[in-house]
């Protein structure tokens, strides 16, 4: 069961993230919208599920403020997207492993009379979300 959250968790989460989109931006990381949409997006989920731990853990009906500040207090945006990201190369060549994957998976699904793609459940969706985004249904 999932638990509200009260607008001040969410001006927490959405800060953070705000922090975050603008260390992205002032390392130099050459990332399109649509990748860092997912990042950003990834990292909300994760942060959404620390605050709604944190609530749990005191009994709470709705996730507050100070589920939200415990969530992003460990760490800092500079440090996460640092670790997340490395250095804008490294970055640079996952991004070229990923399209190559992709490309692989996408000429392995056209060869197919009926492509296929199951989710595993690993996290949310975030490679199904691309093949979507590239008109698969």
């Amino acid at each position: 069961m999932s638990l509200p959250f009260t607008k001040k968790a969410e001006q927490v989460i959405d800060a953070y993230l705000e922090k975050i989109s603008t260390k992205i931006d002032e390392l130099g990381f050459k990332i399109s919208d649509e990748r860092k949409k997912d990042f950003l997006l990834a990292i909300k989920h994760s942060l959404k599920l620390s605050s709604i731990k944190h609530a749990k853990k005191r009994k709470a009906k709705t996730v507050g403020e100070e589920d939200a500040e415990k969530a992003v207090g460990h760490v800092s945006p500079s440090r996460l997207v640092r670790h997340a990201l490395q250095t804008p190369q490294i970055f640079l060549h996952v991004e070229r492993l990923r399209r190559k994957h992709f490309g692989i998976i996408k000429k392995k699904l056209e060869s197919s009379s009926e492509p296929r793609i199951l989710d595993a459940g690993c996290q949310y969706g975030r490679q199904l979300m691309e093949f979507l985004r590239h008109g698969w249904k």
